[in-house]
């Protein structure tokens, strides 16, 4: 036994010496949180199964051995076997579970909302130990995104998640919503240390060179030595005491060649150096929206999800620049998962994407039955304005949450993050049903298929910008300052399908000329845009 561990253990540092993904069944598929999943994309999905709980899901589903592993919010984590669907097993806790499993040595390891952190037997669904913490409970705060509550503390309607395990030699890692990050006994759940941070924690440990990396909802991003707990460092990114609408990390970190990358509620991305936490690059987000997806990484580029910008985005991995967008219409808290040239993720409004990693442009589509008969909805999937203007309107907290719980509810919303598994995608939704689509010859009827292969575009210089495509459709060029700022519209208007060509004389709106230094140029077709840096 001691031999296959040390076996296991050389496996996994030389994979991550060399660079390889290998998908381990945890929450982002591997122990730097990177989204990448050794698996073939998906490119034909059709529906293999389904299977429905009893309860609203927020917890990602994770596969190993030929079972997949989730929690539910009617307190019961499950276990399917993933060939035709059916149930191994369920195991009952105390509250609903919002934390995503993770699977070793034939043992599941996660969180339940009864403050208790549990080990069951994979293949038995015995418990093995559980580990009580000090309490769990959402980020709650006074007048919260400036609703009134009353003098009291209203609970953040947002906070979908519990933060999700960790395993790493021997030991469990995990937050709580005491404040506290754990390191666990893996064998016996004996507590081996544990950190206390100023806020919840619901963001989930990542692990690199044996340093542990996790957010906390004070703002902070700690670094932890894995062995002992010590804090090696640890990042302020913004807060806001006035409304706490603008504070905390709701995301996981994730890292790459030696580069810490997350978001973060105050609207900026961050790049953090691994050893210091020193700042690399920080960009804040052009519509000013959370960024509580957890971020992928692949070929140099980063992928996210955001909410009040409705954007699924690609980030450049150097610089944090925008290289495109895909207006999804709703907010997006479920994270990428990439296999391929593929990225996956689940959105609010019950559908699922599929996004082509090199442009950023949708693949297919997959909607959720609840989806398609939302009110707070349209058919293609935006927010319905008219009558989500009901959640401000009450004027207290306790009325926008309970309006916030009727979207999430009635729309089939994917809070839940996709796991990718020879070929197949798993996910769950707030329907409560967990979904298996494979490769197949006959769609369902529930996916849209697109095809964006005659969009093209370049921009040479500012006096040569080219595009084409090949229907009509909304156009609009802009040019933007380093700060995102729109400065000069170009193009807006309905072209018949073409090709194109624009310029910028290096003005600004009123004609004046504008500094010299970088800009970017944005080109939009409809939902997408493509972004393009230029020097003046």
């Amino acid at each position: 036994m001691k031999m296959n561990k040390i076996y296991i253990t050389a496996l996994i540092l030389l994979y991550s010496i060399q660079g390889i993904s290998q998908t381990i069944p945890m929450f982002r598929g591997n122990l730097d949180h990177s989204g990448v999943f050794n698996s073939p994309e998906i490119s034909n999905p059709v529906l293999k199964w389904e299977y429905r709980t009893g309860g609203q899901i927020y917890s990602s589903p994770v596969v190993v051995n030929n079972v997949l592993y989730v929690g539910s919010n009617d307190s019961y984590l499950y276990a399917i076997n993933i060939n035709n669907g059916s149930l191994n097993w369920k195991f009952k806790t105390g509250r609903r579970i919002k934390s995503t499993p993770c699977v070793n040595n034939e043992t599941v390891y996660f969180g339940s909302f009864d403050s208790t952190f549990y080990a069951i037997d994979a293949k038995t669904g015995t418990e093995k130990w559980h580990f009580k913490t000090g309490r769990e409970a959402v980020f709650s705060a006074e007048n919260i995104f400036g609703v009134k509550s009353g003098n009291l503390k209203c609970p953040d309607p947002w906070d979908f998640y519990s933060s999700s395990p960790l395993y790493y030699n021997q030991s469990v890692y995990f937050g709580s919503g005491d404040s506290s990050i754990y390191c666990l006994n893996a064998e016996n759940g004996n507590k081996i240390w544990s950190y206390k941070t100023k806020g919840v924690v619901h963001s989930s440990p990542a692990v690199y060179n044996n340093i542990i990396y996790c957010g906390s909802w004070d703002s902070k991003i700690y670094a932890l030595d894995a062995q002992t707990g010590e804090l090696i460092w640890d990042y302020q990114t913004g807060t806001d005491t006035l409304r706490n609408c603008f504070v905390g990390i709701q995301a996981s970190p994730a890292i790459s060649d030696g580069i810490v990358y997350c978001g973060s509620r105050d609207a900026y991305m961050y790049a953090l150096d691994a050893k210091s936490g020193k700042v690399i690059w920080k960009n804040k987000d052009p519509y000013s929206s959370w960024m509580p997806s957890s971020t992928a990484i692949k070929d140099g580029h980063l992928y996210s999800g955001s909410s009040d910008a409705l954007r699924f985005y690609i980030f450049d991995k150097n610089n944090g620049n925008i290289i495109s967008e895909y207006k999804t219409g709703i907010y997006t808290f479920s994270s990428p998962s990439v296999s391929g040239n593929t990225a996956y993720i689940g959105a609010m409004n019950g559908k699922l994407y599929a996004f082509d990693t090199n442009t950023g442009f949708p693949k297919w589509i997959f909607s959720t039955d609840a989806s398609l008969n939302s009110l707070y909805l349209t058919k293609t999937g935006d927010y319905n304005n008219e009558n989500l203007n009901d959640i401000f309107e009450f004027g207290m907290c306790w009325e926008m949450t309970k309006i916030i719980e009727q979207i999430v509810s009635s729309a089939g919303s994917i809070l839940s993050s996709p796991f990718i598994n020879n070929g197949i995608i798993y996910f769950a939704s707030t329907d409560g049903s967990i979904y298996a689509l494979e490769n197949g010859n006959t769609p369902s009827q529930n996916i849209e298929f697109f095809d964006f292969s005659n969009f093209k575009s370049e921009v040479k210089s500012i006096n040569e910008i080219n595009y084409s495509f090949d229907k009509t459709s909304k156009v609009s060029i802009l040019v933007l300052n380093e700060q995102m700022k729109p400065i000069k519209s170009l193009v807006k208007e309905e072209k018949q399908g073409g090709s194109y060509t624009a310029s910028w004389n290096g003005t600004d709106e009123k004609n004046m000329d504008v500094a010299t230094g970088t800009y970017f140029i944005k080109i939009s077709l409809g939902k997408y845009a493509k972004y393009y840096s230029i020097e003046k």
